[in-house]
């Protein structure tokens, strides 16, 4: 353990476990860095177990624990750490950053248990030796009020990826898309540039409904978002996004060309893919179909000018020209099906 002629040492390793906190972008690598942090100030012979309580949406208690600790704590302590969390959570206090609280210390055959609820989110067990005197040194208690304001940070950022998302292809939903296509129209109405959209829809997508069921249709589907999450992942110019049945939109910082051929990719791999269906039958009905084909609707709209006299209007304006026009390109694609139209007109707003 660190003793007060070490505090320039101590000090350093508060300030690199505050940064790494602030840092970490998954609650695994925020409990690795808090457990690392605490073996290095109270040595890592003395700590025996380092876990976190949490519970989910359903109340379900969920318990994670550092790699290599085989401990489990007293389901009665769980229990009782549950209900606090509950009664924390009504209080209002999971949005605070309140001080950590000491809920509970025992003694087992191990050594000394310590319970702390942090910020109302969440329970920290750990278990020291019991050969371990000392008490927990001061510097103990600002890391953990940072663990607990990371922790909850996490929590609200998958809350609200999960509300953005739609379940089945966990591609965006549709509130969600819109949300992004105005924006990502307003940042080309600033910069006076172009933007595009294009508009999925599968083909023959009602027979492969009456063929497979409706279950193993949206297993189809579910493959078809899984490919458009891979084909456009990391790619920061396009916002991909499902509006609903078998109807996929894609919005993009450049012109349709561009579109073109990232829409392209997408179409000549969707024959490809491998629907984790429920029976052999469904299999077998799949390639009857002739596995699975799209048609593409593609528009652009050039930010030239402002027509309209402010951001928002031409936005507004924007979107709904855009997107009209792609749906006109992908009634013309469905003629032929399988294949991708761009609306030629080209939209340039005069001066």
């Amino acid at each position: 353990m660190l003793r007060n002629g070490s505090a320039s040492v101590a000090g350093a390793l508060l300030e690199s476990c505050l940064t790494q906190l602030q840092q970490a972008r998954s609650e695994k690598s925020c409990r690795d860095v808090f457990a690392g942090y605490l073996a290095r100030i109270i040595g890592p012979q003395w700590l025996l177990y380092f876990g976190v309580l949490t519970l989910n949406d359903r109340l379900t208690p969920l318990l994670a624990q550092r790699e290599g600790d085989d401990w489990q704590p007293d389901r009665c302590d769980v229990d009782e750490m549950c209900s606090c969390l509950v009664e924390s959570q009504k209080a209002g206090h999971q949005s605070k950053r309140v001080p950590s609280v000491q809920l509970k210390v025992k003694r087992d055959g191990v050594g000394t248990v310590r319970f702390f609820r942090i910020g109302g989110h969440a329970v920290v067990i750990m278990v020291t030796s019991a050969d371990m005197r000392h008490p927990l040194p001061e510097d103990f208690r600002p890391a953990l009020r940072e663990f607990a304001f990371t922790l909850h940070q996490l929590e609200l950022e998958e809350v609200a990826k999960g509300a953005a998302c739609d379940q089945l292809t966990q591609l965006l939903n549709k509130r969600a898309y819109q949300d992004k296509t105005r924006r990502r129209l307003l940042a080309a109405c600033i910069q006076r540039s172009v933007a595009s959209v294009a508009i999925m829809d599968l083909d023959n997508f009602k027979k492969m409904n009456t063929d497979l069921g409706y279950l193993d249709a949206d297993r189809v589907v579910a493959s078809v978002g899984r490919l458009i999450c891979e084909s456009v992942k990391g790619d920061e110019s396009v916002v991909a996004g499902r509006f609903g049945g078998d109807e996929f939109m894609f919005t993009f910082d450049a012109d349709a060309d561009v579109a073109k051929s990232v829409m392209q990719g997408i179409l000549s791999r969707l024959s490809d893919i491998k629907p984790c269906f429920t029976g052999k039958d469904a299999v077998d009905k799949f390639r009857n179909l002739g596995a699975c084909k799209a048609s593409i609707g593609i528009a652009e709209y050039r930010f030239d000018a402002l027509r309209y006299g402010n951001y928002d209007s031409e936005v507004e304006r924007a979107a709904e020209d855009v997107i009209t026009k792609a749906n006109k390109a992908l009634t013309k694609a469905k003629e032929r099906k399988n294949c991708i139209e761009v609306y030629r007109e080209l939209l340039i707003t005069p001066c």
